[in-house]
């Protein structure tokens, strides 16, 4: 018997598909299925954590905060033999979209042979300890919207529309400040309206940030969004969403397997699969080919 945990989003209703999926696992002679929903902010690390002792695969059952935190209270416990399972459920779901489409048969086939992937993940280094991320960590507007994001939430405004007032909010709101890092050794240094530190795509309910993000490369692909102006930033949104690449001088892309802050302005701040960090921020790296991986 293969002992799989599904961890659920205990702040949103489960759609059928997750529902499907879940019983269908329950269903299987070949699975020992545990579920737990989580009943506050970061209560998956910690179920996580004890459970990457105990169980073959742990299955985050939402959107990317969920699966960021899973992957973190897995990356805490290190475990030796304990996989990770994404069972899309959120509003956004942009790490998903590396992945094939999903399909509730075929991800229980997926679990009942083990069927494990082994990708890259990031890590982000601060001064009160550190942070993995799945998708996409960045500085400066994205970490905005974020902030702006979790104070709606708590007044109860959620979904889409809430993303989409946020982003508006942020564009009257924001100011860019200078930043000054490492790429790999080589220093970069200007104004920054947005810096993506990308294992995934997409980021922002499908805006492709780094075309050629990979999970296998062993590098974060590097978006570095300059001294731009909002309306600038606005204006190439459809081409975001498309996918495509973005010719401007004050757009870079690159990448890197471990980036250094020299320079941060205390008031920019990192948000990490969509969760805003709060501590000051010292240095990214990638983990390579590390995490096993079933979708």
């Amino acid at each position: 018997m293969i002992r799989v945990g599904f961890i659920v989003n205990g702040s949103r209703k489960q759609s059928e598909k997750a529902l499907q999926t879940i019983q269908l696992a329950q269903n299987s002679p070949r699975l020992e299925t545990e579920v737990s929903t989580t009943q506050y902010s970061k209560h998956a690390i910690e179920i996580a954590r004890a459970w990457s002792q105990s169980k073959q695969v742990i299955i985050a059952v939402g959107g990317d905060g969920t699966c960021n935190e899973v992957l973190n209270g897995w990356h805490q416990s290190q475990p030796e033999c304990c996989a990770i399972g994404i069972l899309p459920d959120g509003t956004g779901n942009d790490f998903q979209r590396m992945l094939q489409p999903f399909d509730p048969r075929v991800f229980v086939y997926n679990l009942e042979a083990l069927n494990v992937k082994h990708v890259d993940y990031g890590l982000v280094e601060m001064d009160a300890g550190e942070r993995a991320f799945l998708n996409i960590a960045d500085l400066g507007f994205g970490a905005k919207v974020v902030q702006l994001l979790e104070r709606q939430r708590k007044k109860g405004i959620r979904g889409k529309l809430a993303y989409s007032l946020a982003i508006i909010r942020a564009f009257l709101s924001y100011r860019k400040r200078k930043v000054q890092l490492l790429l790999n050794g080589e220093s970069w240094e200007g104004k920054a309206l947005l810096i993506a530190f990308c294992n995934g795509r997409d980021f922002g309910y499908g805006l492709t940030i780094h075309p050629e993000a990979s999970l296998n490369s062993g590098d974060l692909g590097i978006t570095i969004v300059g001294d731009v102006s909002l309306l600038t930033y606005a204006s190439k949104l459809g081409d975001l969403k498309k996918g495509r690449h973005i010719q401007h001088r004050q757009l870079t892309y690159s990448a890197a397997s471990q980036v250094e802050f020299q320079q941060l302005h205390p008031t920019i701040q990192m948000e990490v699969d969509g969760e805003l960090i709060v501590d000051r921020v010292k240095s990214l790296r990638v983990i390579s080919d590390k995490l096993p991986l079933i979708y």
